[in-house]
């Protein structure tokens, strides 16, 4: 599941406005990271397994009008991080790679960024760079495990055996339990 930073730049909660997205539809999961609140876009229980015409039409619609955005402004970072989840939600992983691809070279000290890039990775079967790429973003401060524990996206990633090693990085990251 896709995640961006929720404290979004005043022409990105417009658009988050014209998409009729409320601040209660974007607020999610909370995570500490290196740049303080940082929530889901859509969590997992809310992510429709399969969209009914209409809200297909209606999704396709808020990508067509990203996608313009980003056409006149290739480097508007709110705008690909809701193009990335736009493209995963209907299932158009690759171009949700493309975008993750383009957001790490545009924010690369950003946890959430790689995050992203790690799901859309393992999504598209790329397990190897999945492992790097959320490797990176835990390097970089990302703490959400018990997200990272469950989250839909990372489902490949999780049965590779490669992942052993990067769970054992995580359980020594993870505080102590009382």
């Amino acid at each position: 599941m896709r995640k961006f930073n929720h404290q979004a730049t005043k022409p990105a909660k417009e658009i988050f406005q014209f998409l009729g997205l409320s601040q209660r539809a974007i607020a999610g999961l909370t995570c500490p990271a290196s740049s303080g609140k940082i929530r889901s876009f859509m969590p997992a229980k809310n992510r429709p397994k399969k969209l009914s015409s209409p809200q297909q039409r209606d999704l396709d619609t808020k990508i067509q009008f990203i996608e313009g955005l980003v056409r006149r402004d290739p480097n508007y970072v709110d705008a690909l991080q809701l193009l990335g989840d736009h493209y995963t939600q209907r299932g158009r992983f690759t171009e949700g790679l493309e975008v993750d691809e383009r957001l790490a070279r545009l924010e690369p000290k950003n946890p959430l960024v790689f995050y992203n890039l790690a799901c859309s990775y393992s999504l598209t079967g790329e397990l190897d760079r999945a492992l790097e790429a959320l490797d990176q973003a835990l390097r970089l401060g990302y703490r959400d495990f018990n997200w990272l524990a469950k989250d839909p996206d990372l489902k490949k990633l999780r049965a590779n055996p490669a992942f052993r090693v990067l769970k054992e990085k995580i359980r020594r990251l993870q505080p102590p339990k009382p």
